[in-house]
């Protein structure tokens, strides 16, 4: 096989106050192949095959301690004894912006919301909606909760297997600037120090319409097999044309900085367009893991919506964490808490299954391994994030993270996680979850083992 050309060393990144170049940069052809055939690795990315459970590793003790079923029986309110020693991620559950919570009330929080989440893509909620056809996940962090809906999906639905899934980057900050918005990094209006929304957004199309080409690339995105699937139906002048063209090309270092991919050729464009994502007249979820301004959600439902191009497709969006909300002392709302592995003190690199979208990271995954599937990720770059090694060594807490989902779920099957009222979730099926517990729903606080009781036991750590 043909290997693709070396790469020429990366400029420099100019300081702030020098000007960026308006010359192309050199970077050299990153592909050079004779034809996408020769690449190594037949890749699809719309695999549907349920994955396997994250197995865990051994670890501390699930609970405090050890209960007899006789124990049990008389004292149903011991079964929540959950070890917060066997949960080194999620016992740093936050809430109210500096309470950390109990970690029975954590685990509660994350698997009714997984619960409810999967109820919606069912269809399985009171009363009964149209099942998602696919999900949507918004990378860089909402890739925890389809691992969430994945471990959990055969204990809270009754569908064989969870939708076709993607993932896409969507960082409202980019977008925002791609129609014109002078915003800061904060996703605010410089001018005035409001925060943008989607209204915002939508008005300043008016003026600057998002580039077709950019669309092409999310369509790709959703297209089986990518650019493989396109580029069979090409003729062969333009596989020829194609095998020269280098999708991350810049033509100045402010694109790059900017992660303003550039443009695809027109002609390639059109026949991506021409190309059946499968998803047309489908119902399609977006799920965000959780909403600051909404806009993020709502720009991926408008790309979403315009990629696949058909206005029998149903786009809708769901939130998977209920944050909570204050106004803060200069009057802007405050978000009282976030799903634990969205941690901005935390290095990217180091995991929890969130990485900010990396360019040159993109370009050297597919440099040392040239193979369909990262030639994929350099023409959906816009919407494609860090890439994650789920075959990293053990400690790294991408891969934790994973092990602490399995054993959320090996303690909700044995019965010693008592989930929140659901929203969509069937209320009946909760019901009788809690009574097969022991859990009584009653007023009467004089009842050790009622569900006000129980749930209120847990509050937060002191």
């Amino acid at each position: 096989m043909e290997k693709i050309r070396p790469l020429a060393p990366e400029a420099p990144v100019p300081s702030e106050t020098s000007q960026p170049s308006e010359t192309p940069i050199d970077d050299g052809n990153i592909t050079g192949w004779e034809s996408l055939s020769e690449l190594s690795d037949a890749f699809d990315p719309h695999n549907w095959e349920r994955r396997s459970s994250f197995v865990a590793a051994e670890t501390a003790p699930l609970l405090t301690e050890e209960l007899s079923s006789m124990e049990l029986s008389s004292r149903p309110e011991k079964r929540f004894n959950v070890n917060p020693s066997a949960f080194p991620i999620f016992r740093d559950q936050v809430d109210n912006i500096t309470e950390t919570l109990n970690i029975n009330e954590t685990l509660a929080r994350f698997v009714t919301r997984t619960a409810d989440t999967v109820a919606l893509l069912s269809g399985e909620t009171d009363p009964p909606s149209r099942p998602s056809d696919a999900v949507i996940y918004l990378d860089k962090s909402a890739r925890p909760v389809s691992w969430l809906v994945d471990e959990f999906w055969q204990d809270f639905s009754n569908r064989p297997e969870p939708p076709r899934e993607n993932f896409l980057a969507i960082d409202r900050i980019r977008w925002f600037r791609s129609v014109g918005m002078d915003i800061d990094g904060q996703g605010n209006f410089k001018s005035t120090g409001e925060k943008a929304t989607f209204q915002d957004f939508q008005r300043s199309m008016l003026e600057h319409p998002v580039p077709r080409s950019d669309i092409a690339r999310a369509r790709l995105a959703l297209i089986p097999g990518g650019i493989a699937t396109v580029h069979a139906g090409l003729s062969s002048e333009q596989q020829a044309e194609l095998a020269g063209f280098d999708p991350l090309a810049f033509q100045s270092r402010q694109d790059d900085e900017e992660r303003r991919a550039p443009d695809l050729p027109p002609w390639l464009v059109d026949k991506i367009f021409a190309t059946p994502t499968g998803l047309e007249g489908k119902k399609i979820t977006v799920i965000d893991e959780v909403a600051n301004s909404g806009a993020t959600a709502e720009i991926a439902k408008f790309l979403v919506e315009q990629a696949v191009n058909d206005h029998n497709t149903e786009v809708v969006t769901h939130v998977f964490w209920k944050a909570g909300y204050r106004k803060s002392a200069n009057g802007e709302m405050q978000m009282l808490s976030s799903p634990v592995w969205y941690d901005h003190d935390v290095n990217p690199e180091a995991g929890k299954g969130i990485g900010d979208i990396n360019f040159k990271a993109m370009r050297d995954r597919f440099r040392s391994d040239p193979t369909i599937e990262r030639l994929n990720d350099l023409y959906i770059a816009p919407f494609t994030g860090r890439p994650l090694d789920l075959a990293a060594k053990e400690g790294e807490s991408t891969i934790e993270l994973q092990k602490e989902i399995h054993r959320m779920a090996e303690l909700y099957r044995a019965g010693h996680i008592l989930p929140k009222l659901p929203d969509y979730y069937s209320e009946e099926k909760w019901e009788d979850y809690c009574a097969n517990l022991g859990v009584i729903f009653t007023r009467d606080s004089n009842v050790a083992h009622s569900y006000v009781n129980i749930t209120q036991s847990f509050g937060t750590v002191k």
